[in-house]
């Protein structure tokens, strides 16, 4: 029997009433939930948070499973849904959106990244530029102010502000993509 066909079983027998059978089931689905939302949300301590509120919506909804379709398809959905909710209400909060030219526009795994992840982690990694790069990108890119504004600011030739930024744009790629 695999894991599914267990899991739906289970399920089965905790619709019925057996609720050894849904105490089971609910500590195999948090392994799962751990597993699965580990790799979705950056920040390890708002994982609790969403298995939580997965497991709330597992129970609120057990009456809608349907026996005869995949029990993890029916989970995943759930868990899906809750990652959605996690991810808006970071957004929620930000107190600056980033436009869509904040990095290189050949950067289309950046900019996807950018659209899935919380103004927080981008501000993190901005934090971790050396000065002159994060000050280049942010008056650039959150200031909106244009290269020639910027070079004659940082009193740099405006190549010159064009190679920090690109730098930067490709540092900041690899930090952000090491934090999915």
């Amino acid at each position: 029997m695999s894991k599914g066909q267990l899991l739906s079983e289970l399920m089965k027998e905790a619709q019925a009433g057996n609720s050894t059978s849904y105490e089971t089931l609910l500590i195999e689905v948090n392994l799962i939930l751990q597993s699965y939302l580990n790799s979705k949300i950056f920040n390890k301590s708002q994982v609790d948070d969403v298995i939580q509120e997965t497991l709330m919506a597992v129970h609120k909804s057990r009456h809608t499973y349907d026996s005869n379709k995949s029990f993890m398809s029916w989970l995943l959905a759930i868990a899906h849904y809750k990652i959605s909710d996690h991810l808006r209400s970071q957004f929620k909060y930000a107190t600056q959106e980033l436009d869509d030219t904040f990095m290189d526009p050949k950067t289309d795994a950046l900019n996807s990244l950018i659209e899935n992840q919380s103004y927080q982690i981008i501000n993190q990694a901005l934090d971790e530029l050396d000065h002159r790069p994060k000050e280049i990108v942010k008056l650039l890119k959150v200031e909106g102010l244009k290269v020639t504004e910027v070079a004659a600011r940082m009193q740099l030739s405006e190549s010159n502000i064009k190679v920090i930024a690109h730098r930067a744009y490709q540092i900041l790629e690899i930090k952000l993509r090491s934090r999915l």
